[in-house]
């Protein structure tokens, strides 16, 4: 668990780090507008932002300083909101096709963290049950 949640960790610190520190490159990159408007950058730096937390959530779980299960939680249900904006974003005529490679490490993200909650759950009460 500890390597998938170092990889977690690497995963959003790359989006944090094209979103936060080069915005109008990535978008360009990922997108068919020209030239990327200034409102576009500063969401895409929100979203970096907003990975931080991400980062910080899967480093302090990999040092077991959080309680595993909620960690997974919340990181599959991140991941999961990010698949599901990602699918809708391919039904546009916005975005390039490079996009399906994020679109598929945030879903697997998602069902390995969700899977790996579900399994502390059923664990969790099967031990308390004994």
């Amino acid at each position: 668990m500890r390597y998938l949640l170092v990889a977690t960790a690497l995963w959003h610190s790359l989006a944090m780090y094209y979103f936060l520190l080069r915005p109008r490159q990535t978008l360009e990159d990922f997108t068919h507008e020209r030239p990327v408007s200034p409102i576009a950058k500063d969401l895409m730096r929100f979203l970096g932002a907003l990975n931080a937390v991400y980062v910080a959530l899967a480093g302090w779980a990999a040092c077991h300083l959080l309680p595993i299960a909620w960690v997974s939680l919340i990181l599959g249900l991140a991941n999961g909101s990010q698949f599901v904006i990602d699918l809708a974003a391919h039904k546009s005529a916005h975005w390039k096709m490079i996009l399906l490679r994020i679109t598929l490490l945030d879903g697997f993200f998602m069902l390995v963290y969700i899977i790996h909650f579900a399994r502390c759950i059923v664990f969790s009460e099967i031990s308390q049950r004994n």
